[in-house]
């Protein structure tokens, strides 16, 4: 078998006495494979394992001594059998690809160049970054002699950087197994946030905007370490933590801000990409109500008590740039309120709080207004007085004309009533002047007759 050690001996014989000694050159036709010494026993032995393939013409020549003549042997045909493995080509090189992405197939050519059959017992990938590559093949054992196969390798690199494997082939030839160097390098994939910018606009404070989104999409296998969103943004995803070769994830992004005018902020995308950390700028206006009041305190004068006023009103303007948000408007005491200002006024709009008095008892009242919303100082408050009164007169002033110097004209009433509940105590009714008054009218106590 080829490549086996293989041993020759010739025995020198001879009808005279003696043993004959000397030296035995062996011959493959006419090249010489080596020389050996007769032992004392007159053989001589030599071992090789050099032999090619096929069929082999040895012959054995002893040159002779002192006593006995030279001479040559007869032709010994020795036949060396074995499997022989060639490849074409003996490396692959696959350049750079993606990380993820996987490449297309570099062949590999199996030739059987001996003269059996060559039984294959194994084709695979060893080496260091043996996962990187992959092989298929139409290789079926026995291969004849003369025939051959094909190997398609793939790379598909997992990180970045060289790539180092080999193609390892296992078989009956006997230089098994067989190596073909597998080489490639990963580069980082590219990652792609679209847009590549978000604006929110107006938002009211305190309040959380729709959420925008942000498409995430790459070319390679992606290992996404985190996704963050600063100041006063936040955000929710999909992506998880990866993305494989053509894929993408939705990121959404909110805005609510706590300050009012503009605010910036960033969206964070760190991974394996390439230009890690990716980054999408974020703005959006902050923006909030601001009341004004038309007066912050408000009169009703004297007010008959159990009887409502006329009412008084007070102006509402929204003055800020959000819109104003009203939760109530409630008038405290012995005063109340009817307003158009439903539940929200429109930023630079304004509305109108009407006050009513209705005094439950004599003297000065007090009470207060109080409007409750999303401006900065709420309750807005403006100050209620008023006075309640139980006693009324018909009238203020008293016309008579002209009338004759030393006549009286006639009389004219004052009717004066007692709204309370308790008894009226007058302690006094005076006049001045060039009038006079008539009898009080019964229940009316005069002084002053």
């Amino acid at each position: 078998m080829l490549d086996q050690n293989l041993t020759f001996t010739a025995t020198v014989t001879s009808q005279a006495k003696g043993t004959p000694t000397g030296t035995v050159s062996f011959f493959d036709g006419v090249a010489k494979l080596g020389d050996s010494n007769l032992n004392s026993s007159a053989v001589a032995a030599f071992t090789l394992s050099t032999l090619s393939l096929g069929t082999h013409s040895i012959t054995a020549t002893y040159h002779g001594d002192a006593n006995f003549a030279p001479s040559t042997s007869t032709v010994l045909y020795e036949i060396v059998q074995g499997a022989i493995v060639a490849l074409f080509p003996t490396s692959l090189n696959f350049g750079n690809y993606t990380v993820g992405i996987t490449s297309s197939q570099k062949g590999v050519t199996l030739e059987n160049t001996g003269n059996i059959g060559l039984a294959i017992k194994l084709i695979g990938i060893t080496g260091t970054n043996s996962g990187d590559f992959a092989q298929t093949n139409n290789c079926s054992s026995p291969i004849a002699p003369n025939g051959s196969c094909t190997i398609n390798v793939i790379f598909k690199p997992t990180g970045t950087g060289t790539r180092n494997a080999n193609l390892s082939i296992t078989d009956n030839a006997p230089d098994s197994s067989q190596t073909v160097t597998l080489s490639g390098a990963g580069i980082a994939p590219i990652v792609t946030p679209r847009p590549k910018s978000l604006s929110f606009g107006p938002q009211l404070l305190g309040t959380t905007s729709q959420p925008l989104p942000v498409v995430l999409s790459t070319n390679g296998t992606l290992n996404i370490s985190s996704i963050t969103a600063t100041a006063q943004f936040a955000q929710t995803n999909n992506c998880g933590t990866g993305l494989s070769a053509g894929g993408s994830c939705t990121i959404n992004v909110t805005f609510r801000p706590t300050a009012n005018g503009p605010q910036s902020g960033t969206l964070t995308i760190s991974d394996n990409g390439q230009a890690s950390p990716q980054t999408v700028p974020l703005s959006g206006t902050g923006i909030a109500p601001s009341v004004s009041l038309s007066v912050s305190s408000l009169a009703l004068g004297q007010q008959l008590i159990r009887t409502t006023s006329a009412s008084k009103s007070v102006t509402l303007s929204n003055t800020g740039k959000g819109p104003l948000n009203i939760t109530s408007i409630k008038a405290t005491g012995d005063f109340g309120q009817s307003n158009n200002c439903g539940t929200s006024v429109a930023a630079g709009a304004k509305c109108t709080i009407n006050v009513t008095f209705k005094p439950t008892g004599t003297g000065a009242r007090s009470g207060t207004l109080s409007i409750t919303d999303n401006a900065s100082g709420s309750p807005q408050k403006v100050t209620l007085t008023g006075t309640g009164i139980a006693v009324t007169i018909s009238t203020t002033a008293l016309s008579f004309g002209n009338q004759l110097v030393g006549t009286s004209s006639a009389v004219k009433l004052v009717t004066l009533t007692n709204h309370g509940t308790a008894a009226l105590t007058i302690s006094a009714i005076t006049i001045s002047g060039d009038y006079l008054k008539s009898t009080p009218p019964a229940g009316c106590w005069d002084q002053n007759p």
